[in-house]
């Protein structure tokens, strides 16, 4: 019950979480995946934390430390990283589900920010942009499932 309240506290009540993958400069589906995640971050309707890989490049030092603080509450906490990991994808999903994607999208993140080699993230990364009309940004993401096959 503990972790289910702090994931809850951090995902609803702190939106300057961000991270930033580091791409593929040499794999066009990675690079393409960057542009769409960039162009989302650069639209001031979406929160940093509303966009798939928190925005990709587009954070700043404040939400890099908040990244870390994250990580750091995580270990404090009496589970593994993998237990909190498979938590936050079940809150992601379960606020998928109730329709609430934008904060199923703050969920997928913090699992994105513990593990971002997940396959199942990127299930919940790739239904995301679809709910909004983004269908572009899910196929991409979609397509880049394939190499956890």
């Amino acid at each position: 019950m503990k972790l289910k309240s702090i994931f809850i506290f951090i995902i609803l009540l702190n939106p300057c979480i961000s991270y930033s993958q580091s791409i593929d400069s040499n794999n066009e589906l990675d690079t393409q995946i960057a542009e769409f995640v960039f162009q989302m971050a650069s639209n001031p309707n979406f929160q940093l934390n509303e966009i798939p890989m928190y925005g990709g490049d587009a954070i700043t030092e404040l939400q890099k430390i908040s990244n870390d603080n994250l990580i750091i509450e995580i270990k404090s906490m009496d589970v593994t990283r993998e237990e909190a990991l498979e938590q936050a994808i079940m809150r992601g999903w379960e606020f998928f589900n109730s329709g609430d994607i934008l904060t199923s999208i703050k969920g997928f993140n913090q699992a994105w920010l513990m593990n971002p080699g997940h396959p199942e993230v990127y299930y919940g990364f790739g239904d995301y942009p679809g709910m909004i009309e983004e269908f572009e940004g899910s196929i991409l993401i979609f397509k880049s499932l394939s190499a956890f096959l």
